[in-house]
């Protein structure tokens, strides 16, 4: 599995070569964002737009992903709610180890 640094190199190179790269076709793009999503197990979003000749590269450009602190909102705000639908939740001790965690 892909670590964050070198999942971000790679994105960087991925869309270095195929934005400039006029010959590179749409399904060549996809196939290799494909692949890529495969080799990590997740989903990846990506709209960009060269402004040299405003050629863009999409994928997956229509579907929402939960980001950084806008999804921290959602969820705390769902958890508040439930707080208010069960009382006490929020004073329920978890225990967790390293091995729960997850990337």
């Amino acid at each position: 599995m892909l670590n964050k640094k070198m999942l971000f190199v790679l994105i960087i190179f991925l869309l270095s070569t195929s934005i400039f790269a006029k010959t590179i076709q749409s399904n060549q793009i996809n196939s290799q964002f494909a692949a890529l999503e495969k080799s990590i197990n997740g989903k990846i979003g990506i709209y960009a737009i060269d402004t040299n000749n405003n050629q863009v590269i999409e994928y997956r450009e229509n579907e929402r992903f939960p980001i950084q602190s806008t999804f921290k909102l959602i969820g705390v705000a769902a958890l508040l709610h439930d707080n208010d639908l069960k009382k006490n939740s929020l004073n329920k001790k978890i225990f967790y180890t390293q091995s729960d965690m997850v990337f």
